[in-house]
């Protein structure tokens, strides 16, 4: 081979070693500024929660506004779906309800999106299944009544498919609240009777069986509306003596 070709062949090489070690280096770069972006954003949502449970809610929304563009640089969706499912919790107990739904709505988005990713298929359904679950009590609330039923059978459909009974049973309260509010009574009783059962299987998860206390006096309320004094008064007194 004439020293001319070999001398080409050599620099071509040379030139082609150079640019896949350029490119390997970006990626690397890449995935350490992802890395750093899903930290700072991680960061701000675990603020954001402790200002939540504090009723802080300035400040819990100031850390929410940080860690949203931080996930969405990242690309977490997982974790912004997190993020968005906080959000409409805080949006819920400040009674803003139009919010709490535009926030729960961008949950259930991120976390379709999170379960084309490589996170445990079980993770993101626990988390999709909580999103629809926040999503139906904001439609709840603003009278939306179909739209919450379908959320929060979808709800209560992943919670059950995941044996989840906790689940099953705080979404099955209030799927029973929606029916009570179209007077669909037996459907509601069926719902709280469901969740009541869990509740008493799953007393150790409940402590303090308030959730027990909780169900009764829905269904206490219920069977009064029926006409059944005798079973409301069951579950009132019984609601009484496990609240003691």
């Amino acid at each position: 081979m004439p020293p001319f070709n070999r001398c080409s062949m050599n620099v071509q090489l040379s030139f082609r070693c150079t640019v896949a070690t350029v490119a390997l280096i970006g990626a690397k770069l890449a995935d350490v500024q992802t890395t750093l972006s899903r930290q700072v954003a991680q960061a701000h949502r675990t603020e954001g929660l402790l200002y939540l449970q504090l009723e802080r809610w300035p400040q819990a929304m100031a850390c929410y506004q940080k860690a949203i563009p931080a996930f969405r640089a990242a690309q977490d969706w997982l974790g912004l779906g997190q993020t968005c499912c906080q959000l409409a919790t805080l949006m819920l107990q400040r009674y803003d309800y139009t919010s709490a739904r535009r926030w729960a709505n961008l949950a259930v988005h991120s976390f379709t999106k999170a379960s084309l990713t490589p996170h445990p298929p079980t993770e993101v359904q626990t988390h999709h299944a909580a999103a629809l679950h926040l999503l139906g009590q904001a439609n709840f609330c603003e009278g939306h009544y179909a739209l919450a039923v379908k959320q929060l059978e979808q709800a209560l459909s992943i919670r059950h498919r995941l044996g989840d009974e906790v689940g099953e049973a705080l979404v099955l309260v209030d799927l029973g609240q929606v029916y009570q509010a179209q007077s669909q009574y037996w459907y509601a009783l069926a719902c709280y009777e469901g969740a009541l059962d869990m509740a008493q299987s799953k007393s150790a998860v409940f402590e303090g069986r308030w959730f027990e206390v909780k169900v009764r006096r829905k269904m206490a309320k219920l069977c009064r509306l029926c006409g059944h004094g005798d079973l409301a008064m069951k579950h009132h007194l019984e609601a009484l003596a496990l609240g003691q």
